[in-house]
């Protein structure tokens, strides 16, 4: 199967979709298999059922062989299915609550993009720019971009990860996913009446810019620790994530340089030392 290129709002949705959605990462590919499995056990029945009842040797030979080999197909499927069930896991409690609109935009973009139905039935490769009109997927693409850097950042453990942002984590997640399903709830606006892009499109402008805002000051606190810049923050939630971490900044810098305002207060008293 040819390997297509992927957006960000592509991997947004296969590796965070499920957990916006309150589901656990992985369910819709044990259904599928469950299904598939189901169906494949019941045509083997239905072909041994033929054999059974066919009388003639050469139908029970050939039905006979068909129905074993459906059945021990949806045999596996349904083991697949529960193995996929099984390493299925919620990777969090979602932080906001998404609209009708947006969470019904979210399912059918997480359906579209699913690849895991088995060989017989899986389907050429889709990208989430072939589900949407132009205007939401730009929308959605650009949401998507600045929340994966968000989550790359905050994805970092160990003595690489920034105490700031550790202690942190759970609020900027949050604030992420607030902005995100706002953004969301304007694409699916915009997918239904595409007349009125325009409209739902600036609505959502401050949710990029948060976004960017974000993603930009959590980079910044891994990459460059205290001593980085702090930005102006946006409004709503977002505001209190940035004022905690520039708070925390400036703290560090008040703690770790004590020296240079000794240093300006002997310059300023010549008669000192």
């Amino acid at each position: 199967m040819p390997e297509i290129e992927s957006s960000s709002l592509d991997r947004l949705v296969r590796t965070r979709g499920p957990m916006l959605l309150g589901v656990p990462a992985g369910i819709t590919g044990s259904r599928t298999w469950t299904i598939a499995g189901a169906v494949q056990v019941l045509a083997g029945g239905a072909a041994l059922g033929a054999a059974i009842f066919s009388g003639a040797a050469a139908e029970l030979q050939a039905f006979g062989f068909i129905g074993v080999w459906f059945t021990l197909q949806g045999l596996y499927y349904l083991g697949t299915a529960g193995n996929v069930n099984k390493r299925a896991h919620a990777e969090g409690t979602p932080q906001a609550r998404l609209t009708k609109e947006a969470d019904g935009l979210l399912r059918r973009l997480i359906e579209g993009l699913d690849d895991s139905m088995p060989l017989p039935w899986r389907r050429a490769p889709r990208r989430s720019a072939d589900l949407l009109v132009p205007e939401a997927f730009q929308l959605l693409d650009a949401a998507a971009r600045q929340y994966n850097r968000v989550q790359g950042v905050l994805t970092i453990e160990g003595e690489r990860a920034s105490p700031t942002l550790h202690r942190l984590g759970p609020n900027i997640r949050a604030a992420a996913d607030e902005a995100l399903a706002e953004v969301l709830h304007a694409a699916a606006l915009i997918q239904q009446f595409p007349e009125s892009a325009a409209v739902h499109r600036a609505g959502a402008c401050t949710r990029l810019e948060a976004l960017d805002e974000l993603a930009g000051t959590v980079e910044r606190v891994q990459s460059t620790g205290p001593a980085g810049p702090a930005l102006a923050a946006p409004a709503s939630r977002l505001d209190e994530v940035l004022e905690e971490l520039r708070s925390d900044q400036l703290a560090r810098i008040e703690i770790a340089s004590p020296e240079p305002a000794v240093q300006e207060l002997k310059v300023g008293n010549p008669r000192s030392g």
